[in-house]
């Protein structure tokens, strides 16, 4: 079997969501992959340098507000590489890129679309066994699993309140193809409730 670890790039840097375009650009010089987190340390964001060069071309000056809309893809490094070509989920990681987690949750790699296509040309696709995600996700939702085990799992960041959504294949579809948003998952009582906000 196959798993998330044994593809995943480990060639990534944090990035604090208040730092500026020019302070990115100094910590990517010898990575591929910036994750950028907000003041709660969630990653909110996983950037190319290419993007933070756009960015400094086009005077940004806000990392956390100014780059374009982006899914945040997550998956446990322990999850069998299948179970994510099985995922509804698949088309959006062609998308973007998913972090990826440990036990504790903490962000140990990055996931990229290269990395998928070599598993699957690898011909190690379609093994047989049951995969972790049609194993276990009948009887706990994903993010009940530990940050090792969990499966493909999609997020995306309100932009009125910065608050981190938590999306299943069907809302992503949802945000992709209409203007009908769902409502913001934020259960602060302090917010006023309202429909997930995009940039653009």
């Amino acid at each position: 079997m196959s798993f998330v670890k044994d593809y995943m790039s480990r060639d990534f840097k944090i990035i604090r969501g208040d730092f500026s375009p020019q302070n990115a650009m100094a910590l990517l010089t010898e990575s591929s992959f910036g994750v950028i987190e907000n003041a709660d340390q969630q990653a909110i964001c996983v950037v190319t340098i290419s993007e933070i060069k756009a960015a400094i071309a086009q005077r940004k000056t806000d990392l956390m507000h100014d780059l374009p809309d982006k899914y945040i893809l997550q998956v446990g490094q322990d999850v069998e590489m299948q179970a994510v070509v099985d995922s509804p989920l698949l088309t959006t990681l062609v998308e973007t890129n998913a972090l990826v987690t440990n036990g504790a949750n903490d962000i140990v790699g990055v996931l990229t679309k290269a990395e998928i296509q070599q598993f699957v040309n690898g011909g190690k696709s379609h093994e047989k066994g049951v995969t972790l995600e049609a194993n276990l996700n009948g009887n706990l939702g994903g993010a009940e699993l530990a940050g090792d085990f969990r499966p493909l799992m999609a997020y995306y960041i309100c932009r009125e309140c910065r608050y981190r959504n938590t999306l299943d294949a069907e809302q992503v579809e949802v945000i992709n193809g209409t203007t009908n948003l769902p409502s913001c998952q934020n259960p602060d009582p302090a917010v006023q409730p309202h429909v997930l906000k995009r940039s653009r």
